[in-house]
């Protein structure tokens, strides 16, 4: 999409800091979009920070919607600099985002689109927002008190007042819709992609990753945040069992601590086999396809889930991976995923023995492969914009 021509320096992005005054006559016929990149303002992206990045990187790169502004709420302000601006040919406009501010200061932008949750207070303008999950809904455990009340609140918004909804997977949105009901005729489902990075690297790129993070050669693999929600507690203790048959293996818990880590801690330390249990903290999205390329198996035991990422970035790297038996991820994986009740842990165990036993097949490895290179950002962004214009369409016709 174009708009006015704008004086912008061609190496920074310009910042407004400030409400337009007046509207700017236009000189196109085009909308123009302001999104909502708060979630993705922060060092250390994981989970719906990492959809940020993805989504943004891919609408840059596509010809029909260069002329973009990107907002970023007060709270993150100072983190504006991770979002991948450079990924603009043109930088696009950076402006502070704050409710009482935007309520009717937004001139000059015909849509907003939050890209987690959160939609801006001004009626006037078309409202687009992404849906990630309910998990704080579905659960009293997965969150404190005040987060659940927050994204009730986000929620009803959503439902009440948003032009669209991107839900990222089929199973969201009918958690949502079940809920909500009202929104009906307003969601679009947008799955997520597999940046073309995630590929497994050969054999001296991940001997050499091995030997910078200490990691044995042969690993069990967790990605995402050591919480309450991502169920580690029966994945530990499926891995009591797998490691007493398995005395080489080790379990890598790959992630940032988070709600209810306190008792995962416990049952660590308390763990037989607690000297092969290995927590590198956060690590970096560049070195994620080395992570996965060099697991014997992804395990991904979670409670609840809006989408899976990890599965797709696994199976792209051709790792094999064994899941919970959540819709979302029978979506997401299809039949090449493993499978195992969340709440068994001898289960689990079983299956991910046998996922260990298929690391050595190729032909599953390629077809892995194939699979995620299904789910692309191009396509995302391109579904993204369609859903701008839909909705701008609805609100001038």
């Amino acid at each position: 999409m174009t708009g006015a021509p704008r004086s912008v320096s061609l190496d920074a992005p310009r910042i407004l800091d400030v409400p337009r005054i007046l509207d700017v006559p236009r000189i196109l016929d085009a909308p123009r979009i302001l999104i909502d990149a708060t979630a993705g303002a922060r060092p250390d992206c994981s989970g719906i920070g990492r959809y940020v990045h993805e989504l943004l990187r891919a609408i840059a790169a596509e010809p029909s919607a260069q002329d973009l502004e990107i907002g970023v709420r007060g709270s993150k302000w100072r983190d504006r600099g991770c979002l991948p601006i450079a990924a603009f040919p043109v930088p696009p406009t950076l402006r502070r985002l704050a409710d009482w501010r935007d309520r009717f200061g937004l001139r000059g932008i015909d849509l907003v689109h939050g890209l987690d949750v959160r939609l801006p207070p001004n009626r006037r303008l078309a409202r687009v927002a992404t849906l990630h999950d309910l998990f704080s809904l579905e659960r009293d455990d997965l969150a404190d008190a005040g987060f659940r009340s927050k994204r009730t609140r986000q929620y009803q918004a959503l439902a009440d007042g948003a032009d669209r909804i991107v839900c990222v997977s089929a199973a969201t949105e009918a958690a949502f819709l079940a809920r909500f009901p009202q929104a009906r005729g307003r969601t679009t489902v947008i799955h997520h992609g597999v940046d073309p990075r995630f590929v497994r690297p050969d054999a001296a790129t991940l001997a050499t990753f091995r030997a910078r993070h200490a990691l044995p050669p042969r690993y069990l693999l967790f990605v995402g945040l050591l919480s309450t929600r991502k169920n580690l507690l029966v994945l530990l203790e499926a891995f009591r069992s797998v490691a007493a048959h398995d005395r080489d293996l080790t379990l890598v818990l790959a992630g940032q601590r988070s709600h209810g880590f306190a008792p995962i801690a416990e049952a660590i330390e308390r763990h037989p086999a607690r000297a092969r249990i290995v927590l590198p903290g956060f690590v970096p999205d560049a070195e994620l396809p080395a992570l996965y390329g060099a697991a014997e198996c992804l395990a991904f035991p979670s409670l609840l889930e809006g989408f899976g990422l990890p599965i797709l970035e696994a199976f792209a790297c051709g790792t094999p991976v064994v899941a919970s038996t959540l819709p979302v991820f029978a979506e997401v994986g299809g039949e090449l995923l493993l499978s195992a009740p969340g709440d068994d842990p001898s289960a689990f165990a079983a299956t991910l023995q046998a996922a260990l036993a298929q690391r050595v097949d190729g032909a599953l490895a390629a077809r892995r492969i194939a699979h995620a290179n299904r789910f692309t950002w191009p396509a995302a962004a391109r579904a993204t914009i369609a859903v701008w214009h839909a909705a701008i369409a609805e609100r001038t016709g």
